[in-house]
């Protein structure tokens, strides 16, 4: 439930000011109120910022109805609260372009593009957490592009690329000086684990689920038909099925044969099981990436 300033702002000045954590936070429509800043979390894609009034109250409320100097108060209040990521990931600015629409088959176009792209650097790196990127107020020739426009992408270490891209109707010419400022947050491995495990092969066709450590794998018996030629063959991959996991933390997972990896082996009748080689991360951690670049 949203709450908007819900006790008269008369009633909360008048209480008395004992903790300097308590702050003067202005919305969109003039109104103040003194509160002090507890949290910021994004609830269904939305930033909400939570704060306590001097009654003892919660106030939770959308971060864009504040005035917009506030945000950044908030965004800043809440990067204070968060502890320090663990070291080892460095962050390069690469390049900003302006990407033109394109041609497509139907006769429409693309729209066109902003795009800032960084190096994200560091052994254990795996990527992006979703929906982490906070951008803040960006503009091109005087238009505000929609926070809602960008999104991240990135790939997984120890070098990787990641972007930063807005798709919309933009004056491309305006680009050059427009300065992107932003945040997201990166995940990275903890202690890399390497182990083999034996595997039960069952002789129906199908897949079944393989634990090992804190990962879960996909273990299959399939079969294929080539030439009337009926072949079977056994495969391993990370699950990629609902919660469970994030199929990031498994740096590799592969079945051996003759003392070697690879990816899919020959099913042979009677046979029992089979040795998989799995490389993964005991645990995932956070760690907050600021992002700054100016279009040349």
């Amino acid at each position: 439930m949203v709450y908007r300033f819900l006790l008269p702002l008369v009633l909360l000045f008048s209480l008395p000011s004992a903790n300097a954590a308590y702050e003067t936070w202005t919305r969109s429509d003039g109104k103040s109120a003194e509160m002090e800043f507890l949290k910021l979390e994004k609830v269904d894609g939305e930033e909400m910022v939570t704060f306590r009034t001097r009654a003892g109250n919660s106030v939770t409320m959308k971060l864009v109805d504040l005035l917009q100097p506030d945000w950044k108060r908030a965004r800043d209040a809440a990067a204070a609260a968060t502890p320090a990521g663990p070291p080892g990931l460095t962050l390069e600015f690469h390049k900003a372009i302006g990407v033109p629409p394109k041609p497509l088959p139907d006769g429409k176009t693309t729209p066109e593009a902003l795009s800032f792209q960084f190096v994200v650097k560091g052994e254990s790196y795996v990527g992006i957490k979703k929906d982490s990127l906070v951008v803040e107020p960006f503009e091109i020739g005087g238009k505000a592009v929609p926070a809602k426009s960008w999104q991240a992408s990135s790939g997984s270490g120890p070098s990787a690329y990641l972007m930063v891209e807005a798709r919309g109707d933009f004056d491309l010419e305006k680009f050059s000086g427009c300065k992107l400022a932003a945040k997201v947050t990166a995940l990275r491995g903890t202690k890399k684990q390497s182990t083999k495990v034996e595997a039960k092969v069952n002789s129906k066709t199908g897949k079944s689920e393989l634990k090992v450590g804190p990962v879960v794998l996909d273990f299959h018996h399939s079969y294929a038909t080539t030439n009337g030629v009926e072949r079977h063959f056994l495969y391993v991959e990370p699950n990629y099925a609902g919660e469970k996991q994030d199929p990031r933390q498994i740096i590799k997972c592969a079945l051996e044969s003759d003392g070697k990896e690879v990816r899919e082996l020959a099913y042979e009748k009677g046979m029992k099981s089979v040795t998989v080689a799995v490389d993964y991360w005991e645990d995932l951690v956070e760690s907050e990436l600021e992002l700054k670049a100016t279009a040349p």
